[in-house]
């Protein structure tokens, strides 16, 4: 006979079903309402639930501009096609809230935009749905920049 073995107990280890690639953690509790059993690995991280994987792997550029209609109109804006704001300007969805679009094109340009104290208008045109970032410049809060 051979020797008793002692048991080894091994982790579960599953990723996160979002695509991130984290290890999911172990649920501590069962409930029938979230579908996690006691001691075995959840489906997702707590948060990742909502992420599609198509979502993450595109970037952002391609999804911004995918909503982009670059056929200059007359007067050389290229319009946003996707949503809207009730102020006209065009929204998407970035790091779990909405952006506007005209900030998101700034800063692929190169522009650091600030959570405060600097607002973007549009110098030339004036047309919310603009996307050109030509066309679209910073001021202080309360002023306004003229073309002249």
């Amino acid at each position: 006979m051979s020797p008793a073995t002692p048991a080894v107990k091994e982790a579960l280890v599953k990723l996160c079903e979002c695509g991130c690639g984290l290890p999911a953690p172990i649920a501590k509790i069962t409930s029938r309402r979230a579908g996690h059993v006691k001691g075995q690995p959840i489906r997702f991280i707590h948060g990742h639930h909502g992420r599609g994987k198509l979502r993450l792997r595109q970037d952002l550029a391609e999804r911004v501009w995918k909503f982009v209609d670059r056929t200059s109109t007359p007067d050389g804006c290229w319009l946003w096609t996707g949503s809207r704001n009730r102020q006209g300007y065009g929204t998407i969805w970035v790091n779990g809230r909405h952006r506007q679009a005209t900030h998101i094109v700034l800063e692929l340009a190169g522009f650091l935009i600030p959570h405060e104290g600097l607002q973007v208008r549009h110098a030339v045109c004036d047309n919310p749905p603009c996307c050109r970032a030509r066309t679209i410049c910073g001021s202080a809060h309360g002023r306004t920049t003229g073309t002249t």
